[in-house]
């Protein structure tokens, strides 16, 4: 078992921005160009620029010539038309998060993986706005809590429980109160009644970031050793 996660800064400047878009395909191009702002426009670029080079490496291909197809929930794959014969992309699992400047990419060949990264976890009335979704488990860990320490609790359980429906393949709409993970230091799925989400077959862990981040991968099975990585953008 084997999984990289890759740490992305998305703060490019305009000529870099200009280049990764050619990485991209049309559909991609065409998702940014919807996006509201050019500052939206350029991380999404820059974030899915990212994902296309990282797996291009892996598979030994260039970043543009990758193909993704959507499973229903939304969920991308790549198409299994890598060099190495029928099935051997479909192998590579990856998940893809970003905010701010800021963008995760995770990469296993064992089993599906899902990372959340979210930023200000600290926000004054983020708990208010977040335990209303979450279990009764859940809120009673934030209720004990008060002022920055239960936002950034309450931005921890959010992370948690948003990686794993990535990793499971659903939308975070999908049952967020049929779930509960702890919101303390030590990540854990406490229970579920989730379908496909059995407590003892799924792991979740932390993943550590600068202050004022806050980040978290799931997959089904043990977690495997990881290793952190920075991409660098080829000048």
């Amino acid at each position: 078992r084997r999984m990289d996660v890759w740490h992305v800064n998305l703060d490019l400047g305009p000529r870099e921005i200009e280049r990764e878009a050619r990485v991209l395909d049309a559909s991609e191009q065409a998702r940014a160009a919807r996006l509201r702002s050019p500052h939206l426009q350029r991380r999404f670029i820059a974030a899915h620029a990212a994902l296309r080079r990282i797996l291009g490496e892996r598979l030994h291909r260039p970043p543009a010539s990758l193909s993704f197809w959507r499973e229903a929930s939304g969920r991308p794959r790549l198409m299994a038309d890598a060099p190495q014969g029928p099935g051997a992309a479909a192998a590579l699992h990856f998940s893809l998060s970003h905010a701010g400047d800021h963008a995760l990419v995770a990469v296993s060949e064992s089993a599906d993986v899902g990372i959340d990264l979210e930023c200000d976890p600290a926000a004054e009335g983020l708990a208010d706005d977040l335990q209303p979704q979450f279990a009764p488990e859940e809120r009673a860990q934030l209720a004990g809590l008060h002022g920055a320490a239960r936002d950034r609790a309450a931005c921890r359980c959010w992370v948690r429980k948003e990686a794993l429906l990535k990793a499971l393949g659903c939308g975070i709409t999908q049952g967020l109160d049929r779930f509960a993970v702890s919101c303390d230091a030590q990540a854990r799925l406490l229970w579920s009644r989730h379908p496909g989400l059995e407590a003892r077959q799924w792991s979740v862990q932390d993943l550590p970031m600068p202050a004022g981040w806050v980040a978290a991968v799931a997959m089904r099975g043990p977690m495997p050793r990881w290793q952190l990585r920075h991409w660098r953008w080829s000048a």
